[in-house]
């Protein structure tokens, strides 16, 4: 197994087996509450919930965010959630594709998993940091081919590639090379955070380059800086790791902050999304779109 791979298992391993850190910040939706209507004067089973998304239509506004690539392991979850998100009419995100460029086994990340699930709406995934290097539009172009993706979802994970043994260092040129993504691929563009929220500065930025979508993915679920901890290779390491456990804008923050600053802008609320009434007070604060991944 490659160091990459290797790091890719290492992380399904911690998110899956164990509670990294401790964690006090929350994804902010206790801070609103619904007002209780005692007359709906509507009947339950009317109610339609179906959501167009880039030229489909979901059953329900749900995202099985993107969560995991690149080992055979992987590749079996991501045949699972295929599965299920066809039989429920729902969208998803695959986890980053970069192993699977970079080596001859795909891992299942082919048009394998679109066989599976034909008629949802399927996003590809990279991350910036390769966006941004030399081979970058090559490896969208194919990301998006190998999957007949409806879309490709770029991941923006600063902060866990800094507290990364081995991580990526240079973010130099991201916000063009993310441009010229969107100029050249015949899909849409959504890009992502991974569990730190994205600002409105930032989202500007991203709106300017032509992105169709944000995923705010803010603090309050997974922390990658505590699972970056929990692969760490000696005790300072980890400690730098553990002391940005919180770090990061609520999701609920994010959220509300971003719609009412670019109210036009869809947007994905991702990121600690626990329950169903927090799925719909997501929607309430603005969002198009809400994703759940390690709770799925």
């Amino acid at each position: 197994m490659s160091s990459l791979s290797q790091r890719k298992s290492d992380h399904l391993d911690i998110v899956l087996n164990s509670t990294p850190g401790v964690k006090k910040c929350t994804s902010g939706f206790e801070k609103w509450r619904f007002g209780h209507c005692a007359l709906p004067e509507l009947h339950l089973d009317e109610i339609d919930l179906s959501t167009p998304l880039f030229g489909r239509t979901l059953n329900a506004p749900l995202l099985i965010s993107s969560m995991t690539g690149g080992t055979r392991r992987a590749s079996q979850i991501n045949q699972h959630l295929a599965t299920a998100a066809q039989t429920l009419g729902l969208a998803m995100g695959v986890g980053s594709q970069r192993v699977a460029l970079e080596s001859d086994a795909r891992y299942g990340l082919t048009r394998e998993l679109r066989a599976v699930a034909p008629d949802i709406v399927l996003m590809a995934n990279l991350g910036a940091a390769q966006i941004a290097g030399p081979q970058g539009l090559d490896y969208a172009k194919r990301a998006v081919e190998t999957l007949a993706a409806d879309a490709l979802i770029i991941h923006l994970n600063p902060l866990q590639e800094a507290l990364q043994h081995g991580g990526d260092r240079n973010w130099c040129g991201v916000i063009d090379a993310i441009h010229r993504t969107v100029e050249a691929l015949h899909v849409p563009v959504v890009v992502k955070e991974v569990g730190s929220g994205i600002s409105v500065p930032v989202a500007r930025k991203l709106v300017a380059a032509g992105v169709a979508m944000l995923d705010v993915a803010g603090a309050g679920g997974t922390s990658w800086a505590a699972v970056e901890g929990e692969r760490a290779v000696n005790a300072h390491d980890r400690a730098v790791a553990m002391a940005f456990a919180d770090w990061g804008i609520p999701t609920a923050t994010a959220l509300q902050d971003l719609h009412q600053a670019l109210p036009d802008m869809p947007l994905v609320a991702s990121g600690g999304i626990a329950n169903g009434i927090e799925v719909a007070k997501a929607i309430r604060l603005g969002a198009s779109l809400v994703g759940q991944a390690a709770g799925v």
